[in-house]
This record gives structure tokens, sequence and C-alpha cells, in this order.
């Protein structure tokens, strides 16, 4: 890439990051944090527009893409966790029901 003497541009390496410093991919565990807190969706289109004004416009596309896989991946990752500790909690409950209803058969006889 060229240098320019246009005063108009400015080097995103040379800014301050937003929001306090946390907004940043300036090594690898705030780049972590950013792809983290995108996936959640936590304040992602926020993030996608301070980068897209330092770089481009094709930031965007890795963002949106970010938010639908990792959003959806994390969706069903959460689902499948939920249903898991159902599935065995449901396990336990049958086992208890089992054990009491044989005890009080046992006591009544």
């Amino acid at each position: 890439m060229e240098a320019t003497n246009d005063p108009k541009q400015v080097c995103g390496k040379m800014l301050k990051n937003p929001n306090y410093d946390i907004y940043s991919f300036d090594n690898i565990w705030q780049s972590f944090m950013m792809v983290f807190l995108t996936v959640t969706l936590e304040n992602w289109s926020t993030i996608m527009e301070y980068i897209k004004d330092v770089y481009s416009i094709y930031a965007s596309i890795f963002f949106i893409l970010l938010v639908m896989i990792g959003g959806f991946f994390l969706v069903n990752l959460t689902l499948a966790v939920i249903t898991i500790h159902f599935i065995n909690q449901s396990k336990v409950t049958k086992r208890l029901q089992r054990k009491l209803l044989s005890k009080k058969t046992a006591e009544e006889e």
C-alpha cells in the first residue's frame, strides 16, 4: 500500500481504540474477545461499524458471516447442553421414583 500525504487519511493503528481501549484487534487475546463478543451478539454492529470505518466495507462481510455461523453454532451448542442435562435429570428422577415405589411396596407387604 502506498503512503499518501492526504490530511483526511489517518492510519487506523495510530488512533486510540474505541470504548476505553476495549474494542481492538491489536493482539490475539483482544481479537478473541472481539470474536466472542460478536458471536454472542453483544454490541456486534458497533464493533463492525468501527472496523468498517478504519479498514473497508468488506469487513462487514466478516462480521455478518461470523454472526450467522457463530451465533447459529452457539445457540445449537447451548440447546444441546440444556437437552443433555434435562435428559440426565429425567433419568435420575425416574430412578428415584422407582426406588421410592419399591420401598413403599416393600413396607406395605
